[in-house]
């Protein structure tokens, strides 16, 4: 009977195993991830939401906005100036040129206009805090230079 009594007034740890702790560590270990990885993700939705439709957010999705919308309109007005620049050319060399850059300018405006699309659509960027006063799409470059009153001409020839 002394001897059970002695072995209670061992500390729990001086009672354990090293196995034995060694897995108590690891299932306490556990249950806390377990319980911890929920409620991150759960204040992680709410924290998105939150800087979605923050200052910073709405101040730089609406200077995206109006900076991509002036690009579109000066690389459709830079079409527009090369367009009336080759119909004037007098050189088919020149012609050739100005043609080259017109295209090189069409591949800038698709450039622009995809990321302007993309970012437009993407809720967690733009979408839900857009300036309204901007279209959801990005007009075509041909709907940008209707826009401007830019009108092809026929090349002269000769």
């Amino acid at each position: 009977m002394g001897r059970r009594i002695r072995d209670y007034d061992q500390t729990w740890l001086e009672r354990q195993t090293p196995l034995g702790l060694t897995l108590k560590v690891i299932a306490f270990v556990v249950i806390i991830v377990l319980v911890m990885i929920p409620i991150g993700c759960a204040v992680g939705w709410f924290n998105t939401g939150a800087q979605v439709i923050s200052p910073q957010n709405v101040k730089a999705q609406w200077q995206f906005a109006y900076d991509y919308e002036a690009s579109l309109g000066a690389s459709a007005s830079n079409w527009c100036t090369a367009l009336a620049d080759e119909q004037l050319a007098r050189s088919e060399d020149v012609r050739v040129q100005l043609s080259l850059q017109r295209r090189a300018i069409e591949q800038n405006y698709n450039r622009i206009k995809a990321e302007y699309d993309g970012r437009l659509r993407d809720a967690f960027r733009a979408k839900l805090v857009k300036p309204p006063d901007v279209p959801n799409r990005a007009p075509t470059l041909e709907e940008k230079v209707a826009q401007l009153g830019c009108r092809p001409t026929p090349i002269p020839t000769g």
